[in-house]
């Protein structure tokens, strides 16, 4: 069985309850790999946002695809007149089968009869979201090319979130760089080994290792300056507007290390963070962060996952 709990991005989706067209997008640049124990571990190290136990939302991988989940296909240059058109060309599903639903509602218990209404309710609400209008006017730009390689992908994909906060599509954004275990090479860095193997190589690849796991932050630097650079509704930057945390897997990963993981948060959230320093906490659980940046988000969170029982004051304005 799968044990998470619901991650913290569903968290605030759960609370805040965003009106956005979507409530939160679940994106990722990772290249598929086989799962080391059984399938389950691919849905742990390939999935970091969670509805709840047992309710892993698997990320998208393909720029392209995401794109298209924002636009609806729309190409550049095209009109609001010809997106509504191709809005209102799309068919529902439910429409399609809802004579077999009621069929299989009249042969069900009534237990699995509500669960079944529940299920349709929430394919129904999915439908209405895809072919709802943009909130905003908001130019798509080109589509992302089909076949891109790895770093225009994740480029890609910086795009793309830029774009769906600015436009206002979605407040909540989870993306992964790469998969955990992950087996990818990256020799445009001139490191050659999969990137776990090399993660247990020892001193022989660890100048290999750093140039990766560089890299991977260069690239989180770059989506931190598109985000500086674009401009919110007001037209300040999105990034003041804005929380963005980034995380490891792991800290020492040789020894598979949980608790040095050295987060990075950045971004002011309307003034709620005080962003500009570095704090070295002693033994400080994770789950302490999350509680920190509820409140930021103004939600009194008393706890949040086994060991998150308090606000770090630090990281707050």
């Amino acid at each position: 069985p799968l044990n998470n709990g619901i991650s913290f991005d569903q968290l605030l989706v759960r609370e805040l309850k965003p009106t956005t067209r979507f409530p939160s997008l679940q994106w990722g640049a990772g290249q598929p790999a086989p799962c080391d124990f059984g399938p389950s571990t691919c849905t742990y190290t390939q999935c970091i946002s969670w509805k709840g136990a047992g309710e892993p939302l698997g990320p998208v991988t393909s720029p392209l695809t995401a794109f298209n989940q924002l636009f609806a296909g729309s190409g550049e240059g095209a009109t609001e007149a010809e997106r509504a058109r191709r809005r209102g060309s799309l068919k529902s599903v439910l429409d399609t089968v809802s004579g077999e639903a009621r069929s299989l509602k009249g042969q069900l218990s009534k237990d699995d009869g509500v669960r079944l209404e529940e299920y349709l309710s929430s394919v129904r609400e999915l439908e209405l979201r895809l072919t709802a209008p943009p909130t905003m006017s908001c130019a798509p730009g080109q589509a992302p090319a089909a076949g891109l390689d790895y770093p225009s992908q994740v480029r890609a994909f910086h795009d793309l979130m830029v774009l769906a906060l600015q436009c206002d599509l979605s407040r909540f954004v989870t993306f992964m760089i790469e998969y955990g275990l992950s087996g990818r090479s990256h020799p445009f860095v001139q490191s050659y080994g999969g990137h776990h193997a090399l993660t247990h190589g020892g001193a022989g690849v660890l100048d290999q290792l750093v140039r990766l796991e560089k890299w991977q932050c260069d690239m989180g630097a770059e989506l931190l300056g598109k985000l500086k650079a674009a401009k919110d509704a007001t037209g300040a930057s999105l990034l003041d507007s804005t929380a963005v945390l980034m995380i490891p897997d792991m800290g020492d990963p040789s020894v598979h290390d949980h608790e040095n993981l050295a987060p990075v948060l950045v971004g002011k959230l309307n003034g709620k963070l005080k962003p500009g320093k570095a704090v070295r906490y002693a033994r400080e659980p994770l789950g302490n962060l999350y509680v920190s940046l509820a409140k930021a988000f103004g939600l009194s969170l008393p706890r949040f996952g086994v060991d998150g029982v308090k606000v770090l004051g630090e990281l707050l304005a």
